[in-house]
């Protein structure tokens, strides 16, 4: 399944899968490997927000989003990081929708310039 196509989320439950100190190593399974530019927006995301958790040791491997959290803030981390995913795939589905509106104006230019063209060889042939 493609990302252009549709949104990442989460597949099935977060599992703790490691313990540092007084903090938990918590997975992610996402139900497509986001790239690049999704990636971009999700780092955007969580580095801009007011005084909430900040979860910038997120990391991302192919569909596992893996972070490091203490147990107190376990729920409202993974409600922020809902949050998180949800304005990435708005701002990957603008992007996507913006490059294809580019596209269609750089086609339909390029339709009057071809036709521009075409009326332009036209006049030529009889000279």
């Amino acid at each position: 399944m493609s990302l252009e196509h549709a949104d990442i989320k989460r597949k099935g439950h977060p599992k703790a899968i490691g313990k540092d100190d007084d903090r938990f190593l918590i997975r992610i399974i996402l139900n497509i490997s986001p790239n690049h530019k999704w990636q971009q927006f999700f780092r955007s995301i969580n580095t801009v927000q007011d005084n909430v958790s900040y979860l910038g040791n997120c990391v991302i491997i192919e569909d596992n989003l893996t972070f490091f959290c203490s147990e107190k803030k376990l729920e409202e981390n993974i409600k922020l990081l809902d949050y998180y995913i949800s304005q990435a795939n708005k701002l990957y589905r603008k992007s996507i929708a913006d490059r294809d509106d580019s596209i269609k104006k750089q086609h339909k230019g390029q339709d009057i310039d071809k036709q521009e063209l075409e009326r332009i060889s036209k006049e030529l042939e009889g000279l």
